[in-house]
Formats: structure tokens, C-alpha cells, sequence
């Protein structure tokens, strides 16, 4: 019984120690790379990572990472994955999911 409330009690020190520490840093930008940070008018907030190369993108909506292929279109940016797609004009953007969109009119400061 006495090893069982030691461990216990070492164990709740261990995780009250590991609460003090700093987060951990967000997972920088790599270099040549740009980030936009968009908001919706229902709320929704999601960011896009555009590589160098302006091929891809990385979508991040809803905690899940999605990476998008540039796809032809008559004006702006369009890209997609075949299921999710990310267009933008300007500082304006769009969320298709399918054929269906289901975020319009999000918008950048950057």
C-alpha cells in the first residue's frame, strides 16, 4: 500500500511539474513559404501554408490538415485534393467540400 501512494504521489508531481513548462512552439513556417490566416462570416477560421513553388498548399480547417493540388480556373487560385477544394481572388476565399461549398466569403488581412 506505501509503494502504491509513493508512486501516486510521484507521479502527480511529475504531471504538476510538466504543467509549468512552456508550450511547445507552433510548427514554424519553412522558409520561402507563406501563411495566411483566413476568417469566415459564420466564424470559421482556417489557415492555408503556400509552398515556394505556389504548386500545393496545405489547408488546416477544423484541426485536420489537408494538402491541396494546384487545378486550373479561369481567374484566381484554385486548389484540390478531389474532394476538398481551396479557391481564392484576392484576399477573398472559398471551401468546397465536393460539390458543395461550405465556406464563402472568408477573408485574409495578409
Amino acid at each position: 500500500m506505501r509503494y502504491t501512494a509513493f508512486a501516486i504521489s510521484v507521479a502527480a508531481l511529475g504531471f504538476a511539474a510538466c504543467s509549468d513548462m512552456p508550450a511547445a512552439p507552433k510548427s514554424s513556417v519553412p522558409p520561402g513559404s507563406r501563411q495566411f490566416e483566413y476568417k469566415c462570416p459564420d466564424g470559421t477560421r482556417f489557415d492555408i501554408l503556400m509552398t515556394p513553388a505556389a504548386d500545393k498548399v496545405k489547408l488546416e480547417l477544423g484541426g485536420i490538415m489537408y494538402e491541396l493540388k494546384q487545378v486550373r480556373t479561369a481567374s484566381g487560385a484554385r486548389y484540390s485534393d478531389g474532394t476538398t477544394s481551396y479557391w481564392s481572388k484576392g484576399k477573398e476565399a472559398t471551401i468546397e467540400r465536393g460539390s458543395k461549398v461550405v465556406h464563402r466569403a472568408c477573408t485574409t488581412r495578409d
